[in-house]
């Protein structure tokens, strides 16, 4: 953040400004400082400081020792601590760049200064550790959290002002400055509901990172101020009167949401900025006085009068006085349809609420005496302080776990050059190499977290130094898409996926073509059902990629088919042509000489006609009937071909004869559904099921049901009753697949 005025590198011009002055303005204007004592003990820390810094000047050119000038003016004047924080504040980088030690500053000041001013000093750097130095100052910072919290606010204040002149850096201190507030330092002050210094530090670092998405809100936001503040002040004049007829005691505040905010909030949903409900809000801070009536029952009077005149949104309604958050949040929120039908968010606080949600624990101290609600903040300040007191590795870890996990949806990761990437809570390293480009994706064979190789699916942290390892030779798979999180790198690898694994799919997809032709075995559903058992593979786009991999070998695929082609579709069915009846033999009979009065016939396997359907027959070898459905595409190919071979064909009824047939359903996954199909198939239809298969994803089923029917028109009767059953969508007849492996290309 500093470098020599007679060194410097940077080429801007140092700004006209007297530090002396600048230090006059912050005692004048000092919320804290209470009586000459106070101002004399801040003058002293001034002037030590002043020394401490001398010759040094900021990137912008302007003196250092104002740095530490403006970071005890947010100390005071914004976080609301005293006089010792800001001497503390002035101090808190004289051991770093000084000769003095902290005993020097126990004994000027005193030992609570000197313990201040120490948990604020950064570790001298030593490259032969190789623990993160980044992770052990931060490490430092929180295990002072139980025994003095300020040195956390004055370190917040610290990384507020030196988010505020971000813009004077270079370029790749901005970008890991902003990268550290995201996953480090805006947490923090949520976590310890410092909400106003968290929202801004947010937007600053995600104007930094992400300029382009921040301006275009920044204009969508603009353009909609007029209307915006229109539909405010129309809700706040009606609700102002409500309130002072009731006596109230008030201030209504219109606010936007921040900038950061709303964008995460957009990614989170998926939804536009208009989208989103509670863009809009009000916050009602009022007033009690000891004769009050209690803050929690005026707040839901407060609340009770806004909705008995608008509209609420009772899934968005908020109680988190009885219940407040951990980190002492109260308000009761509720979001109702305001003027013109625009949905606000209305915040209802009383003033020491308000004030501990802009300071959080700061402002908790205040009301501590009073106020016992906060201890969850408590328990997790003690249970963080238990992690990092121990300096072994394994915990900072943890630590590491904690500054980015907890609460960022998104990480922050660098490239070896230092560029910084933006990704998902959850990416991989694949996720990584893919938004750098997508032929570092494609040859991704590993990568290099630090000292520690990693595989393509390790789950990045925020602030991982990410080095990918590639090859030539990689060859990406399938189950890399369970890698990877993000939208573009999973469109780009299954892009590649389509177009180099159909050469392989139809490779497998002419073996299978020409062993079917080999052993004269025609395809059915059925066919394909039995291989899936035999192969363990999930479909037939399975099977191609698979042959053509060379994942199944030719004399596997042989027993298969061979075990497939052994199944009994059928056992009975009943013909007559030409007034002559026929009876289909059983597989175990098929081939034995019929009489001469009695035909042979035998049912077409690429459309497996059943009794009802409309059929023809074409005569053959040894007299054999082959009856195909009259739409089959192979029937109206031979009827061109061998008109002389029809035969006319019709079903002969026959009520105690049954034929196979399948169906597939789809609908709603709900309970019992499976009861009810089940049901009214066998119960109410008198039905004999062969096999019932069902399967179950997103609240969505899907089934197969085997089944033994007496005709077409029994078999479309049941349909219909089945789609009458409450969550089924769709049941249909399961048609042949032959002409899904003719050649299409």
């Amino acid at each position: 953040m500093y470098t020599n005025k007679t060194d410097t590198e940077i080429q801007v011009a140092a700004k006209n400004i007297n530090p002396d002055d600048e230090f006059e303005k912050f005692l004048k204007n000092c919320a804290r400082c209470e009586n000459e004592k106070d101002k004399s003990l801040l003058r002293k820390a001034y002037n030590i400081a002043s020394e401490a810094h001398h010759g040094l000047v900021l990137y912008s050119g302007a003196p250092y020792i104002l740095h530490s000038i403006k970071v005890a003016e947010i100390v005071t004047n914004k976080i609301g601590l005293g006089v010792k924080s800001a001497v503390a504040a002035l101090l808190h980088e004289v051991i770093t760049m000084s000769e003095y030690t902290e005993e020097d500053i126990k004994n000027i000041f005193d030992e609570k200064i000197a313990y201040l001013v120490s948990g604020l000093t950064k570790i001298p750097e030593n490259p032969e550790e190789k623990t993160s130095l980044q992770a052990e100052n931060f490490r430092k910072l929180l295990l002072t959290l139980s025994d003095d919290i300020r040195v956390i606010f004055i370190k917040l204040a610290d990384r507020l002002y030196n988010m505020r002149i971000i813009e004077t850096l270079p370029r790749n201190l901005q970008l890991r400055l902003a990268g550290e507030t995201l996953t480090m330092y805006s947490p923090l002050a949520q976590r310890l509901g410092m909400h106003s210094i968290k929202t801004e530090m947010e937007d600053i670092a995600f104007r930094t990172s992400h300029p382009k998405k921040y301006h275009e809100i920044k204009e969508k936001l603009k353009l909609s101020e007029k209307k915006r503040n229109h539909i405010i002040n129309r809700f706040t004049i009606a609700i102002s009167n409500q309130l002072k007829r009731q006596g109230i005691d008030f201030e209504i505040k219109g606010r936007t949401k921040s900038i950061f905010s709303i964008w995460n909030k957009m990614q989170k949903k998926g939804v536009s900025l208009e989208d989103i409900y509670d863009l809009l809000a009000v916050r009602i801070i009022f007033k009690t006085n000891e004769n009050d009536i209690s803050e929690d029952i005026l707040s839901w009077k407060i609340f009770g009068l806004i909705t008995r005149n608008y509209t609420p949104k009772t899934d968005r309604i908020r109680d988190w006085i009885s219940q407040p958050k951990d980190n002492g949040y109260e308000a009761l929120h509720v979001t109702i349809l305001g003027p013109d039908n625009h949905w606000i968010e209305v915040q209802i606080r009383s003033e020491r609420m308000n004030e501990i949600a802009e300071l959080g624990y700061a402002a908790h101290w205040k009301y501590k005496g009073i106020d016992s609600k906060a201890s969850g903040l408590d328990h997790w300040i003690q249970r963080t302080k238990t992690i990092l007191e121990n300096p072994d590795p394994a915990n900072l870890r943890l630590l590491d776990e904690f500054k980015l996990n907890v609460f960022a949806s998104e990480i922050l990761v660098f490239t070896p050059k230092g560029e910084i990437h933006t990704l998902p809570k959850g990416a991989s390293l694949l996720d990584f190499a893919f938004s750098v480009h997508t032929d570092l994706g494609l040859q991704c064979i590993g990568g290099q977290i630090g000292d520690k190789m990693v595989p393509v699916n390790y789950k990045l942290q925020s602030g991982d130094k990410v080095k990918v390892l590639t090859s030539s030779k990689a060859k990406p798979k399938n189950e890399w898409l369970d890698y990877l999180v993000t939208t573009a790198a999973r469109e780009n690898l299954s892009s590649y996926l389509n177009k180099h694994i159909f050469k392989v799919s139809d490779q497998g997809k002419r073996i299978f073509q020409n062993a079917l032709e080999h052993y004269q075995i025609t395809p059915t559903s059925l066919l394909f059902k039995n291989l899936t058992k035999y192969l363990n593979i999930h479909d037939k786009n399975d099977l191609y990629t698979k042959l053509g991999k060379g994942d199944i070998s030719h004399e596997e695929l042989q027993k298969a088919l061979k075990k497939a082609k052994r199944k009994k579709l059928i056992k009975f069915w009943k013909l007559h042509s030409n007034g002559i009846k026929g009876k289909k033999q059983s597989s175990s009979n098929r081939d034995q000489e019929n009489t001469n009065n009695t035909e042979k016939y035998e049912v077409a396997k690429c459309c497996n006609p059943i009794p009802g359907d409309d059929v023809i027959g074409f005569r053959g070898a040894n007299n054999l009937i082959i009856v195909h459905k009259a739409e089959c595409p192979n029937a109206l190919n031979l009827s061109a071909t061998h008109a002389e071979q029809i035969v006319d064909v019709k079903w002969h009824h026959q009520q105690l004869m049954s034929f196979l047939a399948v169906i597939k359903l789809q609908g709603e996954d709900r309970v019992g559904i499976v009861n009810k199909i089940t049901a009214t198939i066998s119960r109410d239809w008198h039905v004999n099921m062969k096999s019932i298969q069902f399967d179950s994803e997103d609240s969505i089923f899907s089934g197969s049901i085997e089944l033994y029917v007496h005709n077409v028109e029994d078999l479309n009767n049941l349909i219909l009753q089945l789609t009458k059953i409450e969550g089924i969508k769709s049941v249909q007849r399961e048609e042949d697949i032959y002409s899904e492996l003719q050649d299409t290309d």
